[in-house]
């Protein structure tokens, strides 16, 4: 478990102790809050406290030598840390992750796309500033000419890489190089594209540094609808199991254990429920297309966004979309979703409920540990 932007590994208290309350056999499973970076360590860059991370896990592989399968999990820029050290991890022979079967992959409010200050990527604060009256157009303009340098000196390397601003000596952005497979710097998507599952948590509203569209890897057209007047303080929608799997594999879920599938609309916290909206696949709809490649030529800084976001979407992701808009602290809501400091974030507490209660699920399938060699021996979750 990888924390994100100045944090650590204490963030994750609530989540392992709502892992540890669920049914999981925890005497085959070793839980692990990353500590290869906390606080200002976190500002070196994705790539260094990226390898950082990879270390650690390989020292954990090596300390407890049982270990045949591993799962990921990342809140905020931890999910990116995850995606970096698995593909540095990855063997492309034996598509193992440091010698592990890969099982699950989760992240919870990840900029997956990055950050920028318009276009699909954009900074969601960034964008309030234009509803507001009278110098709100003017304030947004100036926010989005600043946010790169701004970032960039006091984020340092981390910010950098974040906007995309990483291009020196006409290198490739390094969110694009860990959308791709490339021998020397690391199988990135096919690490991704290795996991028995892949699901993403999103804030649909309130988290004023990455938007719904970013964490939940879809294009903005592509975001649901949610009813409007509704109490949201919680889970608002979530796909079914079976879109953390391949398709082939997804088929054969639903044939086999439809009965367990998560087939309904979450209520949220308080009165009220959300509309179930169309579950998008996760290959880009061809719909979409003439929209992407417009916005490609109006916005030309989100066109690395773009591109991003078009590789990650050729796997299947099953996406968890959650709102704090009506909490009483929202705009806390980006680390509300994983309660990383408990006196301030208690309102998202039944998300990691249900994160745990999910994964639990994903690990007692008969089907899906069928997916995973070893299932019978112990497995390590970061």
């Amino acid at each position: 478990m990888a924390n994100g932007l100045f944090g650590r590994s204490s963030n994750w208290d609530v989540i392992i102790a709502e892992l540890q309350k669920s049914n999981l056999d925890l005497n085959h499973m070793l839980l692990v809050a990353s500590n290869a970076n906390s606080l200002t360590q976190t500002y070196d860059g994705i790539d260094t406290c990226g390898d950082r991370l990879a270390v650690e896990i390989e020292h954990k592989v090596k300390e407890y030598p049982s270990l045949q399968n591993i799962s990921l999990l990342g809140h905020s820029m931890g999910g990116l840390l995850v995606r970096y050290a698995a593909g540095k991890l990855y063997d492309p022979t034996t598509k193992l992750i440091a010698g592990l079967k890969p099982a699950h992959f989760l992240t919870l409010a990840t900029p997956h796309m990055g950050c920028d200050g318009q276009g699909p990527a954009q900074v969601p604060f960034i964008g309030w500033t234009g509803d507001m009256p009278l110098a709100g157009g003017l304030l947004q303009t100036l926010l989005q000419s600043a946010a790169k340098p701004f970032v960039s000196f006091f984020m340092k390397r981390t910010g950098q890489q974040f906007f995309m601003h990483d291009t020196g000596n006409g290198q490739t952005p390094l969110l694009v190089q860990m959308s791709e497979d490339d021998a020397e710097h690391g199988y990135f998507l096919s690490a991704l594209a290795s996991f028995a599952t892949r699901t993403c948590y999103a804030n649909a509203g309130g988290d004023h540094l990455v938007g719904w569209a970013n964490s939940s890897i879809r294009h903005p057209d592509e975001l649901p609808v949610i009813s409007p007047g509704i109490k949201l303080n919680g889970i608002v929608r979530a796909d079914p199991l079976e879109a953390a799997l391949h398709p082939e594999h997804a088929a054969e879920l639903r044939r086999c254990s439809a009965s367990a599938m998560q087939r309904t609309v979450y209520e949220t916290t308080g009165s009220g429920s959300s509309q179930a909206a169309p579950s998008h696949s996760g290959r880009a709809a061809a719909s979409t297309a003439d929209s992407q490649q417009q916005a490609v030529d109006t916005v030309s800084s989100s066109a690395d966004a773009l591109q991003v976001l078009q590789k990650l979407q050729s796997l299947p992701w099953r996406r968890v979309d959650v709102s704090f808009q009506h909490s009483k602290l929202p705009f806390f809501a980006h680390n509300h979703i994983q309660v990383t400091r408990k006196w301030l974030n208690w309102e998202g507490a039944v998300v990691c409920q249900h994160l745990a209660q999910q994964f639990a699920v994903m690990e007692q399938n008969n089907y899906i540990q069928g997916l995973l060699l070893g299932n019978c021996h112990r497995e390590l979750h970061v």
